[in-house]
């Protein structure tokens, strides 16, 4: 939870990683199970604050994006025109 309050890199791995979770609980091989309300609520909140830089690219600090809007340079974050 607390990465939910960090950058959109943080954020965007949070939700991979949820992902995943729910995957294996679907098929279950889930070691746990999440608390999906209160992720979903926490997501509510923490997404619009970077969802701009979430449509834009995520880079992960090192200049690389690692989710990438397929309208943006990958090596720039430029938007093409």
């Amino acid at each position: 939870m607390e990465m939910l309050g960090g950058s959109a890199f943080e954020i965007y791995t949070v939700v991979l990683y949820i992902m995943s979770e729910l995957f294996k609980e679907k098929i279950g091989i889930a070691p746990f199970q999440l608390d999906v309300e209160r992720l979903l609520l926490k997501l509510q909140h923490v997404i619009p604050n970077v969802k701009e830089e979430l449509k834009n690219g995520v880079s992960n600090g090192e200049g690389k994006f690692v989710c990438e809007n397929k309208e943006t340079d990958e090596m720039s974050g430029v938007r093409e025109s």
